[in-house]
């Protein structure tokens, strides 16, 4: 190799024996320069004080820079770059072992040939590198900023832990992607399972509901989705967000303007846009945007493009599917409208989003301006305006906006016809009408 030093003062140290040998090169200037060249390889320290050190074998294994330092480390694969006020970089059998540095704020930039350039600042750092010239261990402190193209993280501190397989980030930390930005306390990204994590009062914002689909067909516009819990835990490979609450407080919840879901956990998989939402859930959703598609006519079962409010213990949306399911103590509500049921599944015509159909299954029952219905099924077909009523063990049972009731095994209301149609008696007996599979008037009770 070869050593190349410019400076205003500098001191050589030759080691003791009978064949002395080059040790160190020590050197002051405004600035001082130091280059080593091997092959592909060239290293470079520039500030007002510089040292280099070379192990017995010849191969450089010291490089120190301070007073406005630059540490630059080319190589086949690329550049690694360090300035700050104070740079220190070990190396053994030419390989980097170490590399510590201190500064308002210290940078360290990894420039490989091809990809995207990745850079960390912080006001002090110390990094141990493993053979693969990876970090292996170490700590950075102070206004932490990685830049990891098209990522970015902020804290107080990162710890490189498990020979540089897990990094930690603590205080204040945040994590920014495209179209979503997240912080809480700690951020823990794990290489090897490739999860990530934020929790400690986690808060996350998609900037850009359109590239993230955080509630799928229930958000519109350009709002932001604003999502907060006391945990966010992301597995990379499979796309999956999970928000939690394990400490019990911080429910997750997620909201874009007047439309919002809450639970005790809610699980997003973005690949197929499914969502989960358990444990006490509290929603406010829209079944279809208002955006100029078709208007709910008055004596619509609900308007899909108003506001739901709806309570259940779990919470399904498949996005494949376009199903909503709202499953145990469900309860629905708009204005004047109400519908509790065990169950109730409502499926959207894709791609609008609009309403196909509704079923609520077990105990159900539906109080409406127009009429009220109680069964073990209500079945609603948008497109025919048609409502079934199921009973079981005991009759089905509907009320049309008269007072006037009409049970039955099975019954049908045509939204856009008066009366109570009985397709099939219950116990061959039926109350409120006296013609089967026909539309009458039911009788006053």
């Amino acid at each position: 190799g070869r050593e190349q030093l410019q400076a205003d003062r500098a001191e050589l140290v030759f080691a003791g024996g009978k064949e002395a040998r080059l040790e160190r090169m020590i050197a002051d200037g405004e600035p001082a320069t130091l280059l080593s060249e091997s092959g592909d390889e060239r290293r470079e320290a520039i500030g007002r004080r510089v040292e280099l050190g070379l192990a017995a074998d010849g191969s450089l294994d010291l490089l120190a820079a301070t007073g406005d330092a630059r540490i630059d480390l080319a190589e086949a694969a690329g550049r690694r770059v360090a300035t700050g006020d104070e740079v220190r970089v070990e190396l053994q059998g030419d390989k980097l072992r170490r590399l510590a540095f201190r500064g308002q704020p210290a940078v360290l930039e990894d420039i490989p040939v091809q990809g995207s350039v990745r850079s960390l600042r912080g006001a002090k750092g110390d990094v141990s590198f493993g053979d693969d010239g990876r970090p292996s261990a170490g700590s950075i402190e102070g206004a932490v900023d990685v830049v990891a193209d098209p990522y970015r993280a902020r804290g107080r501190r990162l710890l490189i832990e498990a020979a540089g397989r897990r990094l930690v980030l603590e205080g204040q930390a945040s994590l920014e992607s495209p179209g979503r930005s997240s912080h809480g306390e700690r951020v823990v990204h794990d290489l090897d399972a490739e999860t990530l994590s934020v929790s400690g009062e986690q808060h996350t914002i998609v900037t850009n509901p359109d590239g993230a689909s955080t509630l799928g067909d229930f958000v519109s516009g350009r709002e932001p989705v604003l999502i907060s819990a006391e945990r966010m835990d992301v597995d990379l490979k499979t796309k999956t967000i999970v928000y939690s609450a394990p400490g019990g407080a911080g429910r997750p919840d997620v909201r874009q303007g007047d439309v919002a879901l809450r639970g005790d956990r809610i699980t997003l998989d973005e690949a197929s846009g499914n969502l989960l939402a358990e444990g006490r859930v509290e929603s406010k959703l829209r079944m279809a945007q208002p955006d100029g598609r078709r208007r709910a006519a008055k004596d619509d079962l609900f308007d899909p493009t108003g506001l739901i409010t709806g309570t259940c213990n779990t919470f399904r949306y498949s996005g494949e599917q376009g199903v909503v399911r709202y499953e145990g103590e469900a309860r629905l509500e708009q204005g004047e409208m109400e519908l509790t049921a065990d169950e109730v599944e409502v499926g959207l015509k894709k791609p609008d989003s609009e309403v196909d159909y509704l079923k609520a299954r077990g105990q159900a029952l539906y109080k409406g301006p127009d009429f009220q219905a109680e069964g073990e099924l209500i079945d609603y077909e948008q497109d025919e305006r048609l409502v079934r009523v199921e009973g079981g063990r005991r009759p089905a049972r509907a009320v049309r906006d008269d007072g006037n009731a009409t049970t039955g095994a099975t019954l049908e209301l045509d939204l856009d016809e008066e009366g109570i149609r009985v397709t099939a008696p219950y116990g061959g007996r039926t109350h409120g009408a006296t013609t089967l599979s026909a539309a009458v008037e039911p009788e006053a009770r």
